[in-house]
């Protein structure tokens, strides 16, 4: 269920007809993030939930074109927001929700887009029904958590009081990686993305990435639509050196031709 917030309502609201049948459509759907925290860029808390957004992007068939780690600043999430918004279809953003001065992020897409915040009575009273039953103390700030952009759209994630906000084409997630992993899964299906998992195949040689650069260039650019990717590898346990080539095309057959060629003219 899809609920819809702003001023004067809050209701559910069908899937609107723009996300149904994605996997139809000829266009490939693109996606950005933006990981907001100064605890990620000064080194103290390691990221993880980019890695579970790529996978998951990647397993649909969405193409996310760039990750951008910024810090706690209003105008600079504010701008990478309004950014990305108009470069991706989706925008996915990480962390900023919380209950103290740093958690800015609702305020700063709000303003992104020329919004105000609005007090979610609903999502409000469901977090000081969990403060109250664990007896924890909470002031004024503790609202901030449910000060959405108005209008927004939002998404209800089970087991968790916190929805997913969704303004535009922009989706705000907590940063917390157990809560990331669920609005993500949450907002993946509302989305309608289904699994379109690429054909892929890595091969490997011994061969240094200097002796055959041209080759594989050559390959690439008579296959735009397949990836190919070189990475070199030194295997410790075995004391050998190899290049391990991947490559990812929409189908198994145009796969199989580039792999081929690939075994032929390089390994």
């Amino acid at each position: 269920m899809i609920c819809i917030f702003n001023s004067a309502c809050f209701k559910s609201l069908p899937k609107p007809n723009y996300f149904r049948n994605f996997t139809q459509t000829v266009k490939q759907l693109t996606a950005s993030a933006i990981v907001i925290g100064d605890e990620i860029l000064n080194g103290s808390t390691r990221d993880s939930n980019m890695h579970d957004l790529c996978k998951t992007m990647h397993n649909r068939g969405v193409n996310l074109t760039e990750v951008r780690i910024i810090g706690d600043v209003h105008e600079q999430i504010k701008e990478t927001v309004l950014e990305m918004s108009q470069k991706t279809d989706f925008v996915f953003t990480s962390g900023g929700i919380g209950s103290t001065h740093d958690d800015i992020t609702y305020e700063s897409i709000a303003s992104a887009f020329g919004l105000k915040t609005k007090l979610h009575s609903g999502t409000w009273n469901n977090l000081k029904k969990w403060y109250d039953k664990r007896k924890i103390s909470y002031d004024s700030r503790a609202k901030s958590m449910a000060l959405f952009p108005d209008p927004c759209k939002l998404i209800p994630i089970k087991k968790l009081i916190s929805p997913v906000v969704n303004v535009k084409n922009v989706y705000i997630f907590a940063g917390v990686p157990s809560m990331f992993r669920l609005m993500l899964g949450s907002t993946v299906q509302y989305l309608d993305l289904q699994l379109q998992k690429p054909w892929v195949q890595t091969v490997s040689t011994k061969k240094r990435e200097v002796e055959f650069s041209h080759q594989l260039e050559q390959i690439q650019s008579n296959f735009p639509q397949v990836k190919i990717g070189s990475y070199p590898k030194w295997l410790t346990e075995k004391n050998s050196f190899k290049v391990f080539i991947r490559i990812e095309a929409p189908d198994e057959s145009l796969g199989l031709k580039v792999a081929d060629l690939i075994r032929q003219q390089i390994l």
